[in-house]
């Protein structure tokens, strides 16, 4: 397959009763291939079901330029996605390092007052030994974290 474009996906989100995802919308970058799908190509803070490296299928957002609606994945990547919320600020670099040596994807993001971090998990990486960690930190209210494509 060859790489046409890069684009961009929208994923639309419906906020429940207490606002959250705090956004109507999230959009991931992605990889246009020659066939009409689309790698994606970062990791969502909201999104679920999708993940680094999924191969999905999407429509043109009539009137945009790169920009297309999520359709369905059409190829699950071997990547796992979570999401974090920091509850408490002076753990986030102890943590986001904890996360890197592991070989994790992270990319920090603020949405109004929440402090977050959208993670993309290698197939490599041993995940019971990082969810372990992850309750750890959530049981001592450090962190609040959603697994989103596991």
């Amino acid at each position: 397959m060859t790489v046409t474009r890069k684009s961009k996906i929208i994923f639309d989100l419906e906020p429940d009763e207490d606002g959250y995802p705090p956004i109507g919308s999230e959009g991931l970058n992605a990889i246009g291939l020659d066939d009409g799908t689309f790698i994606l190509d970062n990791t969502p803070f909201f999104v679920t079901e999708v993940a680094l490296g999924d191969r999905v299928v999407a429509e043109q957002i009539p009137d945009s330029e790169g920009r297309f609606a999520f359709s369905h994945v059409l190829e699950p990547s071997s990547e796992k996605a979570i999401s974090i919320i920091f509850l408490a600020d002076h753990l986030g670099e102890e943590i986001f390092q904890n996360l890197r040596a592991r070989g994790c994807y992270c990319e920090y993001g603020e949405f109004g007052s929440l402090k977050m971090l959208a993670v993309s998990v290698p197939e490599a990486c041993d995940y019971r030994d990082l969810r372990k960690y992850l309750m750890y930190h959530r049981k001592k209210k450090h962190l609040s974290f959603a697994e989103l494509a596991v």
